[in-house]
């Protein structure tokens, strides 16, 4: 009996592809951050304030914001990846002076998965960033698309079919997925896939 490969688990980090003409999101997340860290605490927030940033005569970005906190949503990729991230984070209005409600959403994982490697990890920096991540496979949350870390609660971690679904339902070349880390030792994570 033959087995039958099975791909990789692969988890990524989303960030919108720069360029010229460029139209992104600055957000204003503090409480976001807040409530991330501290969930029992502080209140989900209603909406998130933000600011437009780039070219001006720009087309706004389906996925605006390389903020690892908050991923942005525009509502044409929110309708696409919708029905399958529902249920699994907080659906939160983005109010951007300037454009319409309902432009921009932003999409908060609610799990927080144990699924660090902590041993083959590098530390966590003041900022929560950890430039080298390795996950438990058998850990990883495969059910969900995003998830965070207790080690890192601040920061977006994508599961490979969500990030994939993210870069084929947005404008071609709009969207760069970075390898944070794969079950296969041949690839070849990203240099530093959670900085700027």
């Amino acid at each position: 009996m033959t087995e039958h490969a099975t791909a990789p688990v692969e988890v990524f980090r989303v960030v919108p592809r720069y360029h010229d003409s460029f139209k992104g999101v600055l957000l204003e997340d503090d409480q976001m951050l807040r409530w991330e860290l501290d969930e029992q605490a502080v209140p989900l927030p209603a909406e998130i304030p933000g600011s437009l940033h780039g070219e001006l005569g720009g087309t706004p970005a389906d996925y605006p914001t390389s903020d690892p906190a908050s991923p942005v949503l525009s509502a044409a990729l929110l309708q696409a990846v919708r029905d399958r991230f529902s249920g699994t984070g907080h659906f939160i209005p983005v109010n951007v002076p300037g454009l319409a409600t309902g432009t921009y959403t932003a999409y908060v994982p609610t799990t927080v998965a144990d699924c660090l490697d902590r041993l083959n990890s590098s530390a966590p920096e003041a900022t929560g960033r950890i430039r080298k991540a390795v996950f438990h496979q058998e850990r990883v949350p495969l059910n969900v698309p995003a998830f965070r870390l207790p080690e890192n609660r601040t920061y977006v971690y994508w599961n490979a079919w969500a990030a994939h679904l993210i870069e084929s339902s947005a404008a071609p070349g709009s969207v760069e997925l970075r390898l944070v880390w794969s079950s296969d030792p041949t690839a070849t994570p990203h240099r530093d896939p959670m900085g700027f």
